[in-house]
């Protein structure tokens, strides 16, 4: 997996966990894959950054990548 990190508080997933693709920001915590149109959240727990994938309810599931 590709992380940038700019520093901690500024970092953002840049591929997707999934596939390889470009993840796209909707939101400052809501990411979507350009190639296979996956849905994440990145969560900013403490000094942690995580990226989550969601069920088939719509209910976060399990980190999928992490930065610390």
């Amino acid at each position: 997996m590709s992380e940038q990190d700019d520093g901690g508080i500024n970092h953002k997933f840049d591929e997707c966990p999934t596939c390889g693709g470009d993840l796209a920001y909707q939101t400052d915590t809501d990411a979507e894959c350009r190639n296979c149109g996956e849905v994440f959240c990145h969560e900013i727990r403490t000094d942690r950054h995580l990226l989550w994938n969601y069920d088939d309810l719509g209910w976060m599931h399990e980190v999928v990548a992490r930065v610390e």
